[in-house]
């Protein structure tokens, strides 16, 4: 089966490896969170990896490492071969230090070849 992966994109533009892990830059007009924390674009981190048992999903994950509760949004294109496309978004309200995953997956491709594109993650204070 044919497919692209490409590399994690974080809302703010910083693009990150396949499976790295990296914490986008500050928005502006971004402030720190009650607690002192930094903004939540500099404590949530976001990685991408393949899938465990799937050929056609790869795993994003967000990771909350501010010190309250944050709420985030994931987003992505799956691109079929037959040029068909497919929007996807999630939404995750964070508890500190607490993760969530999602599937990306190509399983709406009916013919093999498929692309997602970079996601693009942000959060914010809840």
């Amino acid at each position: 089966m044919g497919r692209w992966i490409v590399p994690l994109f974080a809302v703010c533009g910083a693009v990150l490896p396949s499976a790295a892990v990296a914490s986008s830059p500050s928005e502006p007009g971004w402030t720190a969170l009650d607690d002192g924390s930094p903004p939540p674009a500099e404590c949530v981190e976001a990685t991408q990896t393949d899938h465990p048992t799937r050929d056609d999903a790869l795993v994003l994950k967000l990771d909350n490492g501010c010190g309250v509760a944050v709420h985030c949004s994931m987003s992505w294109v799956v691109r079929c071969k037959d040029g068909k496309e497919h929007a996807v978004s999630r939404t995750a309200n964070l508890a500190a230090g607490a993760s969530q995953s999602f599937e990306a997956s190509a399983s709406v491709c009916s013919e093999a070849g498929w692309r997602i594109t970079p996601p693009k993650w942000e959060c914010g204070s809840k």
